[in-house]
């Protein structure tokens, strides 16, 4: 008995292993279809699985994802091609920093960073002009990591002190609970574990 359930335990270990695998292998073309499936959500989630596959076919549908009708879908379409990391994306995700939606913006800076081509550099610059901090952030961290000498960090201010409290130092930030979800699937230097003042 103690054979045949070793056996079962191994068989099962082994489709745990396989299946990931086989549909990895399979997966990128029905991925792709569902870039166009009537369920946003669906769109959504395929952008997102493409975008871990990293697999440079998906480039091009995800570039036309970029045009979806649902922001959610847009703006998982950009951090699947910062992912990737293509140079073909770069020119529609200088497009994107110009969406209407402020998610779509931040995220086509984030993705713009990670993929470190100097074309992106003049509209980034455009982008710290932006009407949403958010995107501001991401703009200014994707120069940060790009290395463009006219990214300045800005000055450090005190903390406000409470009363009867003590002053706190210049740029002193007290620290504060945070996850990744603030980030958007991004470890940046002020937001998710990149924080400095993240426990």
């Amino acid at each position: 008995m103690k054979t045949i359930a070793k056996i079962v335990i191994l068989m099962i270990a082994v489709v745990i292993m396989v299946i990931p695998v086989v549909g990895c292998g399979k997966s990128i073309d029905g991925l792709i279809k569902e870039l166009e499936h009537p369920n946003f959500t669906v769109r959504e989630s395929a952008a997102h699985h493409l975008g871990k596959m990293g697999d440079p076919r998906a480039v091009e549908p995800l570039i036309q994802a970029l045009k979806d009708e649902a922001w959610q879908v847009r703006d998982t379409a950009a951090e699947a091609l910062g992912q990737i990391g293509d140079p073909r994306a770069v020119e529609p995700l200088v497009e994107a920093l110009k969406d209407e939606g402020w998610q779509v913006r931040m995220i086509a800076a984030y993705a713009l960073g990670y993929i470190g081509d100097p074309r992106a550099v003049e509209p980034l610059l455009e982008a710290l002009k932006d009407e949403d901090k958010n995107v501001r952030e991401g703009a200014a961290f994707a120069l940060g990591k790009m290395g463009d000498p006219r990214t300045v960090e800005p000055e450090p201010t005190p903390i406000p002190t409470p009363p009867g409290g003590t002053p706190s130092a210049p740029g002193t930030i007290p620290q504060v609970v945070c996850g990744m979800s603030d980030c958007y699937g991004y470890n940046t230097p002020t937001c998710g574990c990149g924080r400095p003042d993240c426990i």
